[in-house]
């Protein structure tokens, strides 16, 4: 009965170290969506059951109105070389400037700023700036866009809501 136990234990170990969503390596270019969300900072991939891995990723464990999005589906995106909507002749469309919007009042953040900064200073340089910004400084954990709080250690996050950049 104890190895069984020890056998248990191991591999949860195991899988918690191969990924762990509350880690900075969690943010990474396929969890970067065609709209500019970073979706290392849902709350929904920082959950223990069902994660979601993320919208570049097709999975049940996803809410349905993501499997659903119009924005993921969308034949200028699917078309596009870069995969991001700032490819699009109509960026920012209706539908990513409503986006937009609820992001920046919600929850602190500009996908129309993300893209935009993407398009002009690359893919790599978004993805250190992103761990750079929501990584929390008492226990190294990524923070969720849609908490207050770390969810490791509690430590507030200086972040959600604090958008600071021009309405677009």
């Amino acid at each position: 009965m104890s190895y069984l136990l020890l056998y248990i234990f191991v591999m949860k170990t195991h899988k918690k170290q191969t990924h762990n969503p509350l880690r900075p390596s969690a943010v990474r270019m396929n969890m970067i969506a065609a709209c500019g969300i970073n979706c290392a900072l849902c709350i929904g991939h920082h959950r223990d059951k069902r994660q979601c891995p993320g919208c570049r990723q097709m999975d049940t464990d996803k809410p349905n109105y993501c499997r659903k999005c119009v924005i993921r589906t969308c034949p200028q995106i699917l078309n596009s070389r870069s995969g991001f909507c700032f490819e699009c002749t109509d960026f920012p469309c209706k539908r990513i400037r409503n986006l937009d919007k609820r992001y920046r009042q919600n929850y602190g953040v500009s996908i129309v700023d993300n893209l935009l900064y993407i398009k002009t200073h690359g893919k790599q340089s978004f993805i250190r700036k992103e761990k750079a910004k929501w990584t929390c400084p008492q226990c190294g954990s990524l923070f969720s866009m849609h908490r207050e709080i770390c969810l490791t250690c509690t430590a507030q996050n200086k972040w959600k809501g604090q958008y600071s950049g021009e309405k677009t």
